[in-house]
């Protein structure tokens, strides 16, 4: 939490919180086809998230803005989701991304063949706080971050066992917070995404999915997040016996 430590604001933390802690985690770890009706899937996902651009605002505790170039790049805790199959062609999901952003989806597939494609819409949220002190001198800060997303799913069949999934689509970021200095900031923006990823069946309950999803913020900053992972998906798998 080195920003918060240094005594910068929200507007700061905001869109650096994909390396911090509350980041949003837009990777699906899926295709577009749903699991089966009454199943459960489990997902592990080992992860690292990176923050760029050329015109973040920064705020000071004197009030004062100013415009940063950042570029940064770490690991992240894991990710871990849990799916089940409302229906054949709509399951949804519970994830702690990064163990600290708690999020819910819902898939709905409405077309299966060589190409698939389903909606995923989602919402995460999570609450940071730091504090920092030395001698009578102290430093805290505080921030709830939202995001939503719509993406659009496109899973390319080159086989029962390999596809290429697509996810396409728009989101949103609400964050605010205050700090000890008694004022507040936050960031809010809407998004475009593009995300890629190969699905690998290696069994019937077990799937490999690295995936990388890029995130640019509309809101005049030219910031870019960055997502990457490798899944482990355990358990239910979808249905492509139409494939083979």
């Amino acid at each position: 939490m080195r920003n918060l430590r240094q005594g910068l604001t929200l507007a700061t933390l905001a869109p650096l919180a994909a390396v911090l802690t509350g980041c949003p985690n837009p990777n699906i770890y899926g295709t577009p086809r749903t699991i089966p009706k009454g199943e459960m899937q489990h997902t592990i996902a080992l992860e690292g998230i990176g923050a760029f651009g050329s015109n973040v605002p920064t705020t000071t505790g004197t009030g004062t803005t100013t415009t940063t170039s950042t570029s940064i790049y770490s690991p992240t805790l894991p990710t871990y989701q849990f799916r089940y199959g409302a229906t054949d062609r709509f399951d949804f999901g519970i994830r702690a991304g990064n163990l600290t952003m708690l999020g819910i989806d819902g898939k709905y597939n409405f077309v299966r063949g060589r190409v698939d494609l389903a909606i995923d819409p989602g919402i995460q949220g999570t609450y940071i706080s730091s504090s920092t002190g030395t001698g009578t001198t102290s430093t805290s800060a505080s921030a709830a971050v939202f995001y939503g997303n719509l993406p659009l799913l496109i899973g390319i069949n080159f086989s029962s066992r390999i596809a290429l999934m697509l996810s396409p689509g728009i989101g949103f970021q609400a964050a605010t917070g205050t700090t000890s200095a008694q004022y507040s900031a936050g960031s809010s923006a809407f998004l475009a995404r593009m995300g890629a990823g190969f699905n690998f069946k290696i069994a019937n309950s077990f799937a490999l999915q690295p995936e990388v999803t890029a995130l640019y913020y509309a809101d005049g900053s030219n910031r870019l997040a960055l997502s990457t992972g490798l899944g482990f998906v355990i358990g239910a798998q979808p249905d492509t016996s139409d494939l083979k």
